[in-house]
Parts: structure tokens; sequence; C-alpha cells
């Protein structure tokens, strides 16, 4: 190939390539007045439109722009699940930039080497009680320029509030040339966002993931759940992880489903019957605590209606006994299935707000084949998905009709056995 043929052939490529940043614009034009987030307020949930999101991220990144943010440089988060998070992040993301989550319980030691290892530049934080103790070792401040407070309190010249952070983008409209330019820069090869392991076996360590990484991440997710704007997300776990972090972000600006922020994890029982929601992540237990609290409850019914109700939890269980490992579950079995359906496990599925859900997935470490089992009780099936950070979350996942039944495993050892064929 001659030296002018490849520039041509490298935009060219670089045209073809989607960043998840752009896929969020899209859906911003795409979606338009449509509901992008909603956040619990005193009544209820309210409503961000994709446009206004949109209005938002931009804000942002042309404010990052302003505080002199350069492609590559560290914007770290450290918050509670919430509309800025996300914003924050794609808004980094757009302007080459790359998105940092710490984990919101950490403590003052870890928050400085993080600050420190990335050599972050903004730092987005909550709470006053998360500052407390940066910036004690100069060093620690090298690289830091500006935070921005979400409580709303300033203490020196260097912090803004959310609101006069924003401030700064919204009144730039010179720098939208520039983020334009910066958003159609991204290269598949750039760092799109870093994730920071826990740190449970010596300090945490930080995983780089590509632009395209994301994008074959987000593209894999979308063959296995087929998501749509249709769908409903809630995102209450650690957004540091890079497993809510496909959930909350990467998928939901590639495919325009709207997201609940919760307003803490504990939460996530009352919300669920208000959200009912067809796609969720959760960790083992999540799904043990509701279990626990579904199976209190039912087994406080006696008499005739007892028996009925455990009459047609078991009936789902022997169903998805058959269907699972690829049998045919009989005439008579798929009539009593339907039965204990209408009768008993619909109504269940919805006091509990799990009757739209299309798409329970866990993750994190092993599920017992006991609470797998209850589930299907209640006419749901776990999708447990095995990964980590550095291949940017999901590498298999369980998928009907493809796995040779619910996991046989008696420990974590087998467990891990087990999905190596999925």
């Amino acid at each position: 190939m001659s030296s002018q043929a490849q520039p041509v052939a490298q935009t060219q490529a670089q045209d073809a390539f989607k960043s998840i940043p752009k896929a969020f614009m899209e859906s911003v034009e795409r979606l338009a007045d449509k509901p992008a987030y909603f956040v619990r307020g005193e009544t209820g949930w309210d409503a961000t439109s994709w446009t206004e999101y949109g209005e938002q991220v931009r804000n942002a990144a042309k404010a990052l722009l302003a505080l002199g943010v350069n492609p590559g440089d560290a914007v770290c988060i450290l918050s509670y699940n919430r509309p800025e998070w996300t914003i924050m992040d794609v808004a980094a993301m757009m302007i080459g930039a790359v998105p940092t989550g710490i984990y919101w319980t950490a403590a003052a030691p870890e928050i400085n080497y993080i600050l420190r290892h990335s050599q972050g530049r903004i730092l987005l934080a909550e709470t006053k009680a998360q500052l407390k103790g940066i910036g004690e070792q100069s060093e620690n401040m090298r690289h830091l320029r500006k935070v921005i407070r979400l409580d709303g309190r300033v203490e020196n010249p260097d912090q803004y509030t959310w609101a006069s952070f924003m401030s700064l983008g919204e009144n730039s409209p010179g720098l939208d040339a520039e983020l334009d330019q910066r958003l159609s820069d991204i290269a598949a090869e750039d760092i799109a966002l870093q994730i920071y392991t826990s740190g449970t076996t010596g300090l945490p360590k930080a995983v780089q993931i590509s632009h395209r990484a994301i994008r074959a991440e987000s593209d894999a997710l979308n063959l296995a759940f087929k998501p749509t704007p249709a769908d409903r997300y809630i995102s209450y776990l650690p957004m540091a992880h890079i497993a809510e972090q496909c959930g909350t972000i990467i998928q939901a600006c590639d495919t325009g489903y709207p997201v609940y922020y919760a307003k803490s994890v504990t939460s996530l029982g009352e919300h669920l019957p208000e959200v009912r929601p067809t796609v969720t992540f959760g960790v083992p237990r999540i799904f043990e605590k509701i279990h626990e609290k579904v199976e209190k409850q039912l087994n406080k019914e006696k008499g005739f209606k007892g028996k009925l109700i455990q009459w047609s939890l078991q009936t789902s269980k022997d169903w998805y006994g058959q269907t699972l490992n690829g049998k045919s579950a009989g005439l008579m079995l798929n009539l009593k299935k339907k039965v204990a359906n209408r009768l008993v496990l619909d109504k269940i599925k919805h006091k509990i707000g799990l009757d739209k859900m299309r798409m329970f997935v866990s993750g994190g470490a092993p599920v017992s084949k006991r609470v797998l089992e209850a589930f299907t009780g209640l006419d749901i099936v776990i999708r447990e998905v095995y990964g980590q950070s550095e291949n940017c979350g999901g590498a298999t996942i369980n998928i009907i009709g493809s796995t040779s039944g619910l996991c046989r495993q008696t420990d974590g050892r087998r467990h891990n056995q087990d999905r190596s064929r999925w």
C-alpha cells in the first residue's frame, strides 16, 4: 500500500468505527423526547429526556475543555449512582479523556492512591466526608487541578459546585467545534475508561479499557440480551465496577433504554414494584435477599392457599428442570405450569416487581443451586455471567437453549468448570 493510501484507509476505518460516545449522540437524536433516565423524587420517578440528557453531557464536556482537560487525562468520579456520575463519564470519553471511577465506600488512603496513580486532573465528589484526608500529602495533589462537589459547597477557588461547573460549558458556545472534533478523533484503540480493582490482594490495580473493547462488549450484550429502548434498567451497584458501567452507561448509551437511579442499594426492594425493570444485574447476595424475603412471606400462608402456592412453586421448578435441560415438559406438565402461573406465580411476580423481568443476570461470584432453583419456582431464570475487568466485564453467559440446565455445582471449583461449557 502506498504512503498516500495508508492515511485514507485509516480514515475510512475510523469512520466505520462507532464509539460509545458517538452512539450516545445518535441515541439522543433518535429518541429525542423519550425518557433517558429517572430519579426518585418525593412523589415518584422524575424523568429526563434524551434531548436534555444530550445537552447535559455536551455542557459537561465543554466544561472539561474549559478547564484544560486533554485527551488521555484521567477524570476521577467518587459518588454513589446518580445522573451526574454518568454525565461526567460520557463527557470525559467524548473529549478523549479517561473516566476513572472510585468506589464511594473507599477510605482516604485508597482515594489518595488512585488520584496519584491515575494522575487524575479532575475529581467529581459527592460528599465532604469523601474529601477528608485528600491532599494531605503534596504528591497526591501534583496532578489534580479541580474538584467538583455535588453537595453544593465550595471551600477554595479550585472547587466548583455542579451548577458552576456546568455553567462553564453552557457559557462556552465557542467550544462546540472543538468538542465535535474531539468526538470525531476518537480512535478504536484509544483508552476509553479505567477500572481500579478492589485491591483485596494489595493496592488497587488500574485496568485500561479501549473504545474498541467497550464497543465489542456492547455488541456481544446486544446479541445475548437484544435490549431496546422499551427496556428498563435499575442502577444500584457500584458504578466504579465494570459490570454496572456496562448496564448503566455502555449499554444504555448504545441501545437507548432508560436508566432508573436507585436511592441506595437497600432501596432496591421498594423500587422494583415501582419500576418493574426488564433487565437487571445483581450479585448473588442480592438474589439471596430477594429469595429470603419472598420465602418468608409465602411460608406464612397456610391451609388450601398455602398448599396451592407450594404446588405452583414445585410445578414451575419441575417444568424448568425439564426445559432447561433441552427436554420436552410434556402436555400435562405444560398445562399444570399454565395453571400455576395464572393462579399464583404471575401474582407473586407482580407484587415483588419482577413480572416484566426478561433478563435477570448474576455475576461477581457463584450463586447457589438452591437460589437458582428457587427462582425457577417463581418462573424466573437467573442467567449467570462470568468475566473480569480485564475483558470489559462479561466473557461468558448461559443462554436458555444452549446450556446443560441449571449449574449443578457443589463448590466454587465445580461451578467454574460448568461455566467453561457455556
